[in-house]
């Protein structure tokens, strides 16, 4: 996994009033970044065991695999790279204990589309065979705009009301999407067994932590921040807030898609 803490810094000062965590990135290092994430978001959509797999027996290369599993519009690249992001920035930080880790980019039948119900889903389970009162969910909602938030469009909120329809049901049903789809790819009993442990009616009584991130244009921060509604906080209490302000946003995940299958 690439180490993220060389590109994001922490901040928790800036934007305490609004009860936002900023990771700032080092835009100095764009190109590296560039550079090293398109092995971990290749990998976010398929394996390289499978691509290796597929290469033998269909005789295809490695480059035309990895490209028919890219998502190939600009709204979906762009949804797909927050929150491949965010899925292993989260496990350097804010879900540094997380062992269940599904990848719900691999499991979508239809790269045109968003992978369906709760963007993340990440799990503590400090023991496979046994419940235990440590067993922790991750919810993660996460929205990503690279363009300037017209009106009074403000990711952050979009992000934090998400968490919220998370919480009230969508998470839920997350767990029940997540285990049919395991089923319909074979997926590895502990991986599987990980998501199951969460099931209702284990899923009313474990531990559960809501989050929301905001990856946005470093540029158009300042509006997010300045169209976020006075009772946000207070109608959205108990979400962790996070905002990953980026410069050159759209080109970075453009110039990532663009890359990847170049790097097979």
């Amino acid at each position: 996994m690439v180490d993220l803490s060389k590109y994001f810094t922490e901040d928790k000062v800036t934007y305490a009033a609004q009860k936002i965590a900023l990771y700032n990135f080092d835009e100095s290092k764009s190109a590296e970044f560039i550079n090293e994430m398109m092995v971990p978001i290749r990998n976010a959509y398929i394996s390289d065991k499978k691509i290796d797999k597929i290469a033998k027996r269909y005789k295809r290369s490695r480059a035309e695999i990895i490209g028919k599993r890219l998502p190939y519009t600009t709204s979906i690249t762009s949804g797909d790279f927050g929150e491949i992001l965010t899925f292993y920035l989260a496990q350097q930080t804010f879900a540094p204990n997380a062992t269940i880790t599904p990848m719900k980019w691999r499991l979508k039948d239809d790269k045109s589309k968003a992978s369906p119900k709760t963007d993340i889903m990440l799990f503590y389970v400090p023991d496979i065979n046994v419940p235990s009162t440590d067993d922790t969910l991750y919810s993660i909602e996460v929205k990503t705009m690279a363009s300037h938030p017209y009106g009074k469009k403000c990711s952050i909120l979009e992000a934090v009301s998400g968490a919220d329809n998370d919480r009230t049901s969508r998470a839920a049903e997350t767990i029940v999407y997540l285990l049919t789809r395991l089923e319909d790819k074979m997926a590895p009993l502990e991986l599987y067994n990980g998501v199951k442990r969460f099931e209702k009616p284990y899923y009313d009584t474990c531990k559960k932590v809501f989050n929301a991130v905001a990856v946005v244009e470093k540029g158009y921060l300042a509006k997010h921040i300045a169209h976020i509604p006075s009772d946000m906080l207070t109608k959205y209490s108990g979400i962790d807030i996070y905002c990953l302000p980026i410069k050159q946003l759209g080109k970075i995940y453009k110039k990532i898609y663009k890359q990847i299958p170049t790097q097979a």
